[in-house]
């Protein structure tokens, strides 16, 4: 995967596997450490969302401005 929509889509598909793995019973947490290691694992996949996000923010506003993308529906609807 290369482009931002499939590195999302595996992230979000890592997320739901991870989701499955620390099911109680599935064996994917045997110690006290994994838990350790899974919970540094996602604090730093959190604090790394916020520099996407604010990207992709920026990325429609410039195409806003641009003129190439409109709101059609809700409070700020062009009309």
């Amino acid at each position: 995967m290369t482009g931002p929509a499939a590195l999302a889509a595996e992230a979000a598909e890592s997320v739901r596997a991870l989701n499955h793995a620390t099911l109680p019973g599935t064996s994917g947490l045997i110690y006290p450490a994994d838990a350790y290691d899974v919970s540094g694992a996602l604090s730093l996949l959190a604090s790394r969302l916020p520099q996407a996000l604010a990207q992709l923010l920026a990325f429609l506003q410039a195409e806003v401005a641009a003129g190439r993308v409109i709101t059609v529906s809700g409070d700020h609807a062009a009309f």
